[in-house]
């Protein structure tokens, strides 16, 4: 393995990951800017999330995939500072299992919103609420929220 990386290359890589982490946060921006007011017990289930598009919401999933390519580029490149290539490997493996749970979280948040946008701009508020925070009472272990205890939704 030849240690003797190029400034010019550190610097590419490091500016490819820069870019990856920028469109992920313009993805998140696209998806949650608007009015910030909220009902309920999730903050960021807001007035603004509901008048979410479907179209802003594919632009916001699109740019998570150059962002996670481009975000990845820069992690994994990483490696290339570690000596031992035993290390190297171990460091690859858990920047792997660290991007995958991030990829799937966004995804869960992703159709969390889609389906309180999509109720709400139907005419159901309470439901889109109520759908809302029982999707994410029932799955948010999966996310770490070892003190609430997974809920059903009771339509009633």
């Amino acid at each position: 393995m030849d240690y003797n990386i190029s400034k010019t290359k550190v610097t590419l890589v490091f500016a490819i990951g820069m870019l990856g982490a920028l469109l992920m946060a313009l993805g998140d921006w696209i998806m949650i800017y608007g009015e910030t007011s909220f009902e309920g017990s999730l903050a960021w289930l807001t007035a603004g999330a509901a008048e979410i598009s479907p179209e802003r919401n594919s632009f916001a999933m699109i740019l998570a995939i150059p962002a996670i390519l481009c975000y990845s580029v820069g992690l994994f490149s990483i490696r290339y500072f570690i000596r031992e290539q035993f290390e190297q490997r171990v460091y690859s493996v858990l920047t792997a299992i660290g991007l995958l749970p991030w990829l799937c979280l966004h995804f869960f948040y992703v159709i969390i919103l889609f389906v309180f946008g999509w109720l709400h701009t139907k005419g159901h508020e309470v439901l889109a609420l109520e759908v809302g925070e029982a999707m994410f009472g029932q799955f948010s272990w999966l996310v770490i929220n070892l003190r609430r205890k997974p809920t059903c939704l009771h339509v009633g």
